[in-house]
């Protein structure tokens, strides 16, 4: 497909960076899941309660205002239809089928990855317009790293555009 980056599941194209964590909120509530391996390390498990406690948007009246998130957290196995909704999918494909799913089950799970280093790539059904993102390191420390960024940095992570961003 012409349209999808290589390691991209055909059923997604690149997203924007930019649209974090805007539109993944509706009147102030998260609307989407945010998704972690069954068999991750607790420290996915850490970098995706970082993000969760510290997404904000702009509301109506120019003020930052904490985006609310209400029963919004799955495990991999949990996700039947990855299209059907927003996802912020935290960790590498070797412990995130929803991962491994999204960047087309690549044959070596650590593919694009290297230690030290974790990717953040954002991801736009074609069909539905749902967005994925993810973020994920070459080992659980990493992708730790990364939801801090997400969580602390969001900022600056609007202002990078295009849908990757690797973090060092």
């Amino acid at each position: 497909d012409s349209n999808s980056a290589p390691g991209i599941s055909s059923d997604y194209e690149c997203g924007s960076l930019s649209w974090y964590p805007d539109k993944f909120q509706a009147e102030g509530v998260f609307n989407g899941y945010l998704v972690v391996g069954e068999k991750a390390a607790a420290a996915d498990n850490l970098a995706m309660t970082d993000i969760a406690a510290s997404m904000w948007y702009t509301n109506d009246n120019g003020e930052l205002e904490q985006i609310k998130v209400i029963d919004a957290v799955k495990l991999d196995s949990e996700i039947a239809d990855i299209g059907a909704q927003n996802l912020i999918v935290i960790g590498s494909p070797c412990v995130n089928t929803v991962t491994a799913s999204l960047l087309g089950n690549p044959a070596d799970c650590t593919d694009g990855f290297s230690p030290g280093k974790a990717r953040l790539i954002m991801l736009q059904n074609k069909e539905t317009e749902n967005l994925a993102l993810i973020v994920a390191g070459y080992s659980a420390d990493d992708t730790q790293m990364a939801g801090k960024f997400v969580a602390y940095q969001w900022k600056e992570i609007q202002k990078i555009g295009g849908c990757e961003v690797e973090i060092l």
